[in-house]
């Protein structure tokens, strides 16, 4: 779907739950990628409906601000008010249709996308002990996007199309990463936290990109939640 499609059908949904710009707050947990900020990305339509945006993420999209950054963001909602968070990793669909390459502008050649997830791959992948996080901190998200991949390396390699199935075990990663860090210790006894989540598919060309849903539930404060995904 167009991610402006997955944020207005999400948006009808939760305005008729009293999630409005005055009372909600946006966080976003997707890769840093210029190709996921431009303009037209659902992140973008998500950051325009209610006002403003606090990036959760690093490399991959994992939300490595932490529990420390979730406290942080969280502890800014007004009264009673309410979260939307979106997390979701990328892939690129170039107009061959090869899935984890996408062509970038000014750039001959196609590029990876998410580069990180499939250097993390392809490193694990040629050398199973290097997910086991030994390079410090200087590039400890690559560190950590390896380590969380190399029990999964397996469940990829030899699949019909190793760059999709990657793509939605970045998903899983992220997801229960999400579910680490996100609580409702911040929330009035009214306030809901929606969580929306998905793949973000980066392709050839202006106002191409897609994103697919997977996730659209709605928290709330003694930790009941409701699956709006149908």
């Amino acid at each position: 779907m167009k991610g402006k499609d997955v944020e207005a059908m999400t948006y009808d949904t939760l305005r008729k739950l009293g999630f409005a710009k005055t009372n909600t707050l946006y966080a976003d947990s997707s890769c840093p990628d210029e190709i996921n900020h431009n303009g037209t990305d659902i992140t973008t339509h998500y950051t325009n409906r209610y006002g403003e945006i606090f990036p959760l993420s690093g490399l991959g999209g994992l939300p490595f601000t932490g529990q420390t950054g979730w406290a942080a963001f969280s502890s800014h909602t007004p009264k009673d008010g309410n979260i939307v968070v979106l997390f979701a990793p990328h892939v690129g669909v170039d107009s061959n249709g090869l899935v984890g390459k996408v062509h970038r502008h000014g750039i001959e050649n196609t590029t990876t996308a998410c580069g990180a997830a499939v250097g993390a791959y392809n490193a694990v992948l040629a050398d199973k002990n290097a997910g086991q996080m030994k390079g410090g901190y200087q590039d400890y998200q690559m560190e950590c996007i390896k380590h969380l991949l190399a029990d999964r390396v397996q469940n990829i390699k030899g699949t019909r199309n190793e760059m999709a199935t990657l793509a939605y075990q970045m998903y899983e990663i992220i997801e229960q990463f999400m579910e680490n860090v996100i609580d409702m210790k911040w929330a009035g006894p009214n306030s809901k936290l929606a969580i929306i989540g998905g793949i973000m598919i980066n392709c050839d060309g202006q106002n191409t990109d897609r994103f697919v849903p997977l996730k659209f539930e709605v928290m709330h404060k003694n930790g009941s939640r409701d699956d709006l995904f149908s």
